[in-house]
């Protein structure tokens, strides 16, 4: 049996799809817009996970070392949290988080017609079938 988690049902969460798509959009502004909105659906994710677990602001602050109205400010909508900083609060709360990359086969950049596979960095796999990293 997982240990694991999991955020309920009804919690909405950028899921891939492009609900807000705008024809007038281009490219690069799709790409930014879902980018901030994975950004602010990983720090949502992990506040969703601290309250599911039951620990308050204060008791996850006082395991990170930090006080509670710090912590406030990372779970607050707009804060741009360093990489280290995420890993603290998800190792504080006994979380894990996986970070996944993949190249915006919309955008107008120099990778089309490579086959591409897919980058895990918990496995640490290149992602370019074809030219590219190697």
């Amino acid at each position: 049996m997982s240990n694991a988690l999991h955020l309920p049902d009804d919690t909405h969460l950028f899921d891939g799809s492009d609900p807000f798509a705008d024809d007038s959009e281009s490219p690069d502004e799709r790409r930014a817009r879902i980018l901030m909105e994975n950004d602010l659906n990983l720090i949502g994710a992990l506040r969703e996970l601290r309250k599911r677990s039951g620990l308050s602001q204060d008791a996850l602050a006082k395991r990170m070392g930090l006080t509670q109205p710090a912590l406030a400010a990372f779970e607050s909508q707009g804060n741009d949290p360093k990489l280290s900083t995420i890993r603290r609060y998800a190792h504080a709360l006994g979380a894990i988080v996986n970070h996944s990359a993949a190249l915006d086969l919309d955008s107008d950049t120099s990778w089309r017609g490579h086959k591409v596979v897919s980058l895990d960095a918990h496995r640490s796999r290149r992602v370019v079938a074809r030219g590219g990293w190697g």
